[in-house]
């Protein structure tokens, strides 16, 4: 009985250990086909991500390619732009010179007519005052046709200086742009961070601006007879010299009336404000200072302008101004003329003092201010600033340190309150 007890639990215990086997062999099987499947869904799904990746960097790097074609193709065309405007720029100062030609040549004939009817009237023995009056007739259209020449002469080499300061300031313009453009491709072949890709884009229209910029002025000299501006006017310019204690002050002006009423800075007239011990405007193309008073001073924080009066004053003026202070438009184009750097630059080899003249655009325009850009207008404190047709539209007040060519000026309306009742009646303004 003990025999078949032993017997019995011996295959009861077999039995119960083959039972435990399959179940354990089972259960690895359902684990190892568990872990299998996720594995294979983790691969795909690394690849599929991989894929994704290299997609959207592909796309990237055409959009980039693309934007960057674009891009270059916009340069071209304002490369071009600037190309045509310097072309256009030759064109006008061409035009300018057979201008200048034009007038020297009717000069010239003038001058020839004088002379023959000198020798006639020498040949036929006529009076003696007929003969003086000839002889002074033929005196003065020889000062004037050499005034002339000089003044025109002034002109051309000051288009001439323009020019090769537009045609450099272009060409550093468009080296700008081409550096730009070769780092922004250098950047898009590296697959750089966005951020950089985009500071190089703008930077890239920074200087597109600046090179539109340059366009606009060049196109704007090209479109304005400067000589004709500096022969009705640039005699009308004065140098202003002011004397306090031992200090010397020099800056520009113009007469506006032939009794010598004279517009120029407030401090410019009163140097850091303080009344100067005494006032001398020497006249373009002329030598002597001639003594001046101070008429009227705008209050501080007014505007910056002042009214001299010139002493036994009898000559040139300026030949129109724009009181109603609306002719002076934003992209137009602007001339300014006066003694840059003060006497130190307005001597010549004779001792007479000769103005300067600079040309660009009206680049913004208020009732308080207006920018002026050309491409030499530092200095020049109190010079006039004309329009395309000749009108003075406001005084050059200063620059801006640090950005050559930009100017600011005061509207010439704003000088009203200050003239003298005599002058308002003058021109007919209240």
């Amino acid at each position: 009985m003990l025999v078949v007890e032993k017997l019995s639990v011996s295959l009861a215990g077999k039995a119960s250990g083959g039972l435990s086997t399959l179940l354990v062999r089972r259960l690895v099987e359902e684990v190892s086909h568990g872990s299998a499947a996720r594995v294979r869904q983790l691969v795909w799904t690394i690849l599929g991500v991989f894929v994704t990746a290299v997609a959207g960097l592909y796309l990237l790097s055409e959009r980039r390619e693309r934007d960057t074609a674009a891009a270059l193709e916009e340069q071209r065309r304002a490369l071009d732009e600037h190309r045509q405007a310097l072309d256009d720029y030759r064109r006008a100062l061409a035009r300018q010179r057979a201008t200048t030609d034009s007038v020297l040549w009717a000069a010239a004939m003038e001058y020839e007519r004088l002379r023959s009817e000198l020798e006639v009237a020498r040949e036929g023995a006529a009076p003696a005052a007929v003969v003086d009056s000839l002889r002074q007739a033929l005196i003065e259209a020889d000062r004037r046709t050499q005034a002339l020449e000089a003044s025109l002469a002034r002109s051309q080499a000051a288009l001439t200086r323009q020019l090769a300061a537009g045609d450099s300031a272009r060409r550093r313009a468009s080296a700008e742009v081409a550096r730009l453009q070769a780092e922004l491709e250098r950047a898009a072949q590296a697959q750089v961070s966005p951020g950089l890709v985009d500071s190089l884009r703008q930077a890239i229209r920074d200087a597109e601006d600046q090179a539109a910029n340059i366009t606009a002025q060049l196109r704007a000299v090209s479109g304005v007879n400067l000589a004709a501006v500096a022969e009705a006017n640039q005699r009308a310019v004065g140098l202003v010299t002011v004397f306090m204690g031992l200090r010397l002050f020099d800056g520009s002006g113009f007469a506006i009336t032939p009794s010598g009423y004279f517009v120029t800075n407030r401090h410019v007239a009163q140097p850091d404000g303080e009344q100067p011990d005494s006032v001398f405007v020497t006249m373009a193309d002329e030598r002597f200072r001639v003594a001046a008073e101070v008429s009227a001073v705008a209050l501080p924080g007014g505007p910056d302008l002042a009214v001299l009066r010139i002493l036994d004053y009898s000559g040139a003026h300026v030949d129109r101004v724009d009181w109603s202070g609306t002719r002076a438009t934003q992209g137009e184009p602007a001339a300014l003329i006066g003694f840059p750097a003060g006497l130190g630059a307005a001597l010549d080899q004779t001792r007479r003092v000769r103005t300067s003249m600079s040309a660009g655009i009206f680049s913004k325009v208020t009732p308080e201010l207006i920018q002026f850009d050309g491409f030499t207008v530092e200095g020049s404190s109190g010079s006039p600033v004309f329009n395309a047709s000749g009108e003075v539209v406001a005084v050059h007040r200063g620059s801006l340190r640090g950005a050559t060519g930009l100017g600011f000026a005061v509207p010439i309306k704003l000088l009203v309150p200050l003239l003298p009742p005599e002058v308002k009646a003058e021109f007919g303004i209240d």
